[in-house]
């Protein structure tokens, strides 16, 4: 796990170590028992699971206090680093569930074993290139009268 922290912020980047066995389980790591907290029902725990064990690592940003002070520093932090990592080619998708949870986001503090209050919690990785467009074009044609 690397950290960055300072008076108001502090952001975790988590290795993920979903290391895949027979029947597509996983191994019980860090990164599964932070997922499992947060991911309960059937649906959305298959779809979230489908997705977590392809990505590289987790971010985690975190505020000293749960003020709006912190929270803008926070997303000031935020965006710098989104841009950096997507400059990067890096891609990233947000997964905030266990931090909006006042009862989850303890326990991902504790397992985490920091004392900043997890904010922002996000996928990180390589994916393939985008789409040019979403749908074809047509060539625009102009009536002449």
């Amino acid at each position: 796990m690397v950290c960055f922290s300072n008076k108001k912020i502090c952001f975790l980047l988590i290795s993920n170590i979903f290391l895949p066995l027979k029947k597509k389980k996983y191994q019980h790591g860090t990164t599964y028992r932070i997922i499992s907290m947060f991911l309960n029902p059937k649906a959305q725990n298959k779809t979230d699971n489908a997705v977590n064990s392809t990505v590289l690592h987790f971010g985690v940003f975190c505020v000293r206090e749960n003020i709006v002070e912190n929270w803008i520093d926070l997303g000031v932090f935020l965006e710098k680093f989104l841009l950096k990592i997507t400059k990067s080619g890096i891609s990233y998708s947000f997964s905030n569930q266990p931090c909006e949870i006042p009862e989850i986001s303890k326990s991902l503090q504790k397992e985490l074993g920091i004392t900043f209050c997890p904010s922002v919690v996000i996928r990180l990785g390589y994916s393939g290139k985008a789409p040019k467009y979403f749908a074809p074009r047509e060539e625009i044609k102009f009536w002449e009268n």
